[in-house]
């Protein structure tokens, strides 16, 4: 998973590098820059300057020996402050305390209304138990079981995200909805 993960930044990074090399008289309608900022494990910031996507990045304590959030960022990310009150997509991966804490994501959705949830199936439950006013953000929380058939797709102010399954490995990991 972080193979496939760093792979996709290393590319995006690519695409947005190369996107202004020689186009100094780039037209005015040209799509803003993708900035992508590296929050912890494998959680990142993707924003354009309006609008942002939050993937992996809304989790408190962790797992030993991951990268965390430091307490500042974390306070920023979860009240929704300046860059993150851009995020109109949090997108969870999967349910592993690394990735995911069901109070952090509760809390970011709870003071960013313009956002989307989109989380495995397996994760409903524990955000509908950390946010005891879960009811604020109910309809623009999608918890989707990963399809192993066809993608799904969804779309929230502007942006459009692609749900599929990807393996989280073998053996103890082979069953994680990812």
């Amino acid at each position: 998973m972080r193979i496939v993960l760093v792979m996709v930044l290393v590319s995006m990074l690519r695409i947005v590098t190369n996107a202004d090399e020689g186009h100094k008289n780039k037209p005015k309608d040209a799509a803003p820059a993708m900035t992508i900022t590296y929050l912890a494990n494998e959680g990142v910031f993707l924003s354009d300057g309006t609008s942002g996507v939050l993937i992996d990045s809304l989790f408190r304590e962790g797992v030993g020996g991951y990268a965390r959030l430091s307490h500042e960022v974390l306070e920023s990310v979860e009240s929704a402050s300046a860059p993150f009150d851009t995020t109109r997509l949090v997108l969870v991966t999967h349910r592993h305390r690394d990735h995911f804490q069901a109070d952090s994501v509760a809390r970011h959705m709870k003071h960013n209304p313009a956002a989307m949830l989109v989380a495995p199936a397996n994760a409903a439950e524990l955000v509908e138990e950390a946010a005891s006013d879960f009811a604020v953000f109910r309809d623009r929380a999608k918890f989707v079981p990963p399809p192993r058939d066809k993608p799904v797709t969804l779309h929230h102010a502007g942006l459009s995200v692609e749900v599929f399954f990807v393996s989280h490995g073998k053996g103890r990991f082979a069953k994680v909805e990812n």
